[in-house]
């Protein structure tokens, strides 16, 4: 298996993350950005959310001049060329690293090498239900779980971008995110919602519209 550490686009995310701290933290700095992110891709596909999601966008980019934007842009370019060249969960990677992880808030990400070894032993547990896998994971994260069945399952011979249904949620905005962006650029389709699964699970008429992302494989868009 890949060392994701050892990819050159994760290093230079990293590189590029941390030559940007000064006037603002890293912390502040990955935050914005992966929200800027998700909102720019939900914009793209969910017209019901997208005036109050570019607003949210607006808001955060002029924070920052022109440069910095470039550099942002910069980043999210090596982190699709990072997922093209080893689909695997690459934020949740690049999150511990900076040291983001908080350990009041519980958020220690499963290392992907043991979201693989669940997945494989799942598999032959998983059903088809109407000709499609469904596949929910009520605490998301960054999205490890979910990214290591959807490879497994293309291991196996299965368009999971055609064969496959996904529900996440976190409680986490920024897991929310993290997982949103990395499963959009992974072509899923998937609805990534932020609620808390034990007293408010995601139901389809109950959960509001602005606590759900849509990704552009369920849209039926393509990025």
């Amino acid at each position: 298996m890949t060392d994701i550490g050892s990819l050159n686009e994760v290093k230079q995310m990293i590189k590029m993350f941390d030559s940007m701290a000064g006037k603002r933290s890293v912390y502040t700095i990955f935050n914005d950005w992966i929200k800027m992110l998700a909102l720019s891709i939900s914009c793209v596909v969910d017209p019901v959310t997208k005036k109050d999601r570019s607003e949210q966008y607006a808001a955060i980019a002029s924070g920052y001049d022109a440069a910095e934007l470039t550099k942002l842009a910069e980043i999210s370019a090596y982190l699709v060329e990072a997922l093209e060249a080893y689909p695997c969960d690459i934020l949740g990677y690049v999150y511990m690293h900076l040291e983001q992880g908080s350990k009041n808030l519980g958020q220690f990400f499963t290392p992907y090498h043991l979201c693989v070894m669940m997945a494989e032993l799942a598999y032959n547990k998983m059903e088809k239900q109407d000709n499609r896998y469904t596949i929910n994971e009520p605490s998301c994260g960054a999205g490890g779980n979910i990214i290591a069945a959807l490879q497994c399952l293309k291991k196996h011979g299965i368009n999971y971008q055609k064969d496959c249904d996904i529900v996440c949620q976190d409680l986490d905005y920024r897991c929310v995110y993290m997982c949103y962006v990395q499963l959009s650029f992974l072509g899923a389709k998937a609805l990534v919602v932020q609620g808390d699964t034990l007293m408010e699970p995601f139901h389809p008429a109950k959960t509001k519209r602005a606590n759900i992302f849509i990704t552009p494989g369920k849209a039926g868009a393509l990025l």
